[in-house]
């Protein structure tokens, strides 16, 4: 009898099948003002659902280990951009085929915020904050927890 796919990697599979699309949507120019584009960016919005409800999920069945795998994601996302961002800026006025390169690098590193208008890619890293800090807090050691409530409780 085949076992049946847990809820844990359901929303592993959504979280990659967002990634994919959002990829092919960053890779593909089209135009902000068009329904497509509304599309696409509601994409590069809805791209962080599947992790917060892992992370939800998660927490309540008491597991660590795919909230450590979401905060390294988180981590390392958040790293790659800032150095994709840095090496466009270093190769602004590199010849033509390295500077497609590093937007074709930008475009697989930022894959949700190239979703998204201009006005608004500062949400996508904003998101992947939210998703480190929360693992983060979630992760954080229960002496700890308990070290800090208790220090806060006694300043009352």
């Amino acid at each position: 009898m085949a076992k049946r796919m847990g809820n844990t990697m359901r929303l592993w599979i959504l979280w990659a099948a967002t990634y994919v699309l959002c990829t092919i949507c960053g890779l593909i120019p089209i135009r902000e003002g068009s329904i497509i584009g509304l599309g696409v960016m509601l994409l590069g919005m809805a791209f962080f659902i599947p992790p917060a409800l892992l992370i939800y999920y998660v927490v309540k069945k008491k597991r660590t280990t795919p909230l450590t795998y979401v905060r390294n994601i988180s981590l390392i996302s958040l790293v790659l951009t800032l150095i994709s961002y840095v090496l466009n800026i270093v190769t602004y006025n590199a010849p033509q085929w390295l500077q497609l390169v590093a937007n074709w690098l930008k475009a697989l590193v930022c894959t949700p915020m190239n979703c998204l208008p201009e006005q608004i890619q500062l949400l996508s890293v904003f998101g992947w904050a939210c998703l480190l800090m929360t693992t983060l807090q979630y992760l954080q050691n229960p002496a700890q927890k308990r070290r800090k409530h208790r220090k806060h409780r006694s300043s009352h």
